[in-house]
């Protein structure tokens, strides 16, 4: 399990590198743009399409037949997918956190009710949106696997940008105080979501006939 992480960490490093320089990219505008509830969610989207990008990459240099000869199960292979797309999702998370404290600190306008609940709400997106497209992707491959990625991604910003145009920038903050509730489940259930994902993305994989 240790050396299938390795293997992929080395090919985002090799093949992603401009993934990265995306989400840089969205994390300064997501912490010294005006929107900052719209570009924090952005990051977070594309640190769930690793997975996916991996993936592809395994099936165009036939990774998963080469695979079948080495000691290591199907399960484990899926699993390492779903560890790499949670790891970057935290680690996008905890930097645009830190960001956000830094500038608010020097600011002097912390606002932690707000910070929690744009944060939690963009956890959930970053982990939803893996959840749904995973399972195609082990079933039928990545080319039919990131069609349905787009259109989540598609409906996922369609519906950020109608709550924009409808509420504005703070359409994710504006009733913290009367949705608190409502926070301390979005994060958990998009846990159990990918959780469940993940199960379900093992037994798929395990039936599919390469």
């Amino acid at each position: 399990m240790k050396g299938l992480l390795l293997k992929d960490f080395y090919m985002l490093l090799k093949y992603c590198r401009s993934i990265f320089l995306v989400v840089a990219v969205f994390l300064v505008f997501a912490c010294f743009g005006k929107d900052s509830g719209v570009f924090a969610v952005y990051p977070t989207l594309f640190a769930g399409m690793l997975p996916v990008s991996l993936y592809a990459y395994d099936e165009r240099e036939k990774w998963n037949e080469y695979s079948m000869t080495l000691p290591c199960t199907k399960a484990q292979m899926v699993s390492c997918k779903y560890l790499i797309g949670l790891f970057f999702e935290l680690f996008v998370l905890a930097i645009s956190v830190c960001l956000h404290l830094i500038i608010q600190s020097i600011a002097h306008t912390p606002v932690v009710s707000e910070l929690l609940t744009l944060f939690s709400t963009v956890f959930a997106v970053g982990l939803i949106c893996p959840a749904l497209i995973l399972p195609f992707v082990f079933r039928y491959g990545a080319e039919k696997g990131r069609m349905a990625y787009y259109i989540v991604i598609g409906v996922l910003f369609a519906v950020i940008f109608i709550l924009y145009e409808l509420y504005g920038a703070g359409f994710l903050l504006d009733s913290v105080p009367d949705n608190l509730w409502l926070l301390a489940l979005i994060a958990p259930a998009a846990v159990l979501l990918y959780v469940g994902s993940w199960a379900l993305s093992i037994r798929v994989y395990r039936t599919r006939e390469e």
